[in-house]
């Protein structure tokens, strides 16, 4: 090949900014890796892993294009180092591919840890470090697909998935991901018809005194009734709701039918207790007042008998902003509560001025309270705490006798798990209230 004619098989093949062989050498490497895998009779796998980094556009952007170009062509260096027997290409812009001969998927996985390793490692760049935030995604030849395009949308799907997660950054496509895309665009569908359907209802759990004799509070908990899945749980249809902005709907819904509950149960003459809700971040803004408003007085319920849950960890994202709406709620006469306590990162400073009622002390430490010192260290810490605060302590999970002596012990005030009752259908709990007492504990 003379000169020029090397030149300009140069400029077509390889990317002009990492020197980087480009999509068709990556597509001719694949192709002769392939027979080398059909003759090995399947003793080999050929990988094909795409690598993209998260933060190369907000670089870009506060950078500029010189910047990026520099980086990418740092991180092509430490590519090609750390799969020097592998064939690396730069195949769009910001994204890398490798083909790679390996004898298992356990080995695949190994060299997507490393390939890591080396792309995570801080960059330089004018005297300022940077970070690049690396995810893989590997498709299988022949498992995945045998089709170049195959094998690279398969990646690119488990890239997705990969830098939507969280820990190891890097996934193996499998046919199962698009199933699970499409049920989930189902379910979504589903869940926004299920208003209106008449799909969702409350159940209420009871919070009891820790003598066990006596409800003194409940919490209504969300339920979705689909015609043909039955039940589906919480931890399947919250997450969706959240993400989808249903959450906001979805809250407002239960707000109102816990507050209309409340005041039917009053007009039918039992004795009702405060009834705890649940509040999502996303319900959390300066609409909540006027929302909490109207539906008190669509239901004619006296305040002191909502109770408004808020995570530790959305009370805490904004904690001046919190402190401020939970005043005004407050200053409306409606009872609060920071739920989940303990598995955030709390700052004291701000939550002896949140004019909060309770705590909850999270299952996850109630859960061992009789075998881990630790959660029991934890639990008593929290129950003097917020008693030093002038605070109430729920204690979420109790399933034991042996639990309720320990949390009694602590000077706990209220419990709450199956020990006494799981979450029950509106009419069942009825029951309980008329009774005025719980059911029996679990022997």
């Amino acid at each position: 090949m003379r000169g020029a004619e090397r030149r300009l098989h140069y400029a077509s093949n390889y990317d002009a900014v990492t020197g980087l062989p480009n999509r068709d050498l990556l597509r001719d490497r694949l192709r002769q890796l392939k027979a080398q895998v059909q003759a090995q009779a399947g003793r080999r796998v050929l990988g094909f892993m795409l690598v993209r980094f998260g933060r190369m556009a907000l670089i870009r952007e506060a950078l500029g294009p010189g910047a990026e170009q520099a980086l990418l062509q740092e991180a092509a260096a430490r590519l090609r180092a750390v799969g020097s027997q592998d064939m690396a290409a730069s195949i769009s812009e910001g994204a890398f591919a490798l083909a790679l001969l390996r004898t298992d998927a356990d080995e695949l996985a190994a060299s997507a840890r490393r390939v890591l390793a080396a792309l995570g490692q801080p960059y330089r760049y004018q005297h300022d470090e940077f970070h690049l935030d690396p995810s893989v995604g590997i498709a299988i030849y022949p498992n995945d697909g045998v089709a170049y395009d195959t094998l690279a949308r398969g990646a690119e799907t488990a890239l997705r998935q990969a830098a939507d997660g969280v820990g190891q950054r890097y996934a193996f496509y499998r046919p199962e991901l698009n199933r699970d895309a499409n049920e989930r665009f189902k379910l979504e569908n589903a869940l926004r018809r299920a208003l209106e359907r008449q799909e969702l209802e409350l159940h209420y759990q009871p919070q009891i005194a820790v003598d066990g004799k006596s409800i003194v509070s409940a919490e209504a908990l969300l339920r979705w009734r689909h015609p043909e899945r039955g039940l589906v749980p919480p931890s399947d249809f919250i997450p969706l709701a959240e993400e989808s902005g249903l959450i906001v709907e979805m809250g407002e819904w239960v707000l109102h039918k816990v507050c209309c509950q409340l005041q039917a149960w009053r007009r039918a003459g039992l004795p009702v207790v405060p009834v705890a809700v649940n509040l999502s971040a996303h319900q959390f803004d300066e609409r909540i007042v006027g929302t909490v408003r109207r539906v008190l007085d669509d239901c004619g319920l006296e305040p002191g008998l909502l109770e408004l849950e808020l995570t530790e960890s959305a009370s805490m994202a904004d904690a001046d902003k919190s402190i401020a709406l939970l005043a005004r709620l407050k200053g409306m006469g409606i009872r609060l509560a920071i739920d989940d306590f303990g598995t955030g990162y709390s700052n004291l400073n701000y939550l002896k001025r949140f004019p909060v009622d309770r705590l909850k002390l999270d299952r996850s430490f109630v859960r061992d309270l009789e075998t881990d010192a630790d959660d029991l260290a934890i639990a008593r810490a929290v129950v003097a705490m917020a008693h030093g605060l002038r605070l109430s302590v729920v204690a979420e999970g109790v399933e034991t006798a042996g639990q309720l002596a320990l949390l009694a012990d602590l000077g706990c005030d209220l419990v709450q798990g199956w020990l006494f009752s799981r979450a029950v259908p509106a009419d069942q709990f009825a029951q309980l209230l008329a009774t005025g007492r719980p059911l029996p504990a679990a022997a």
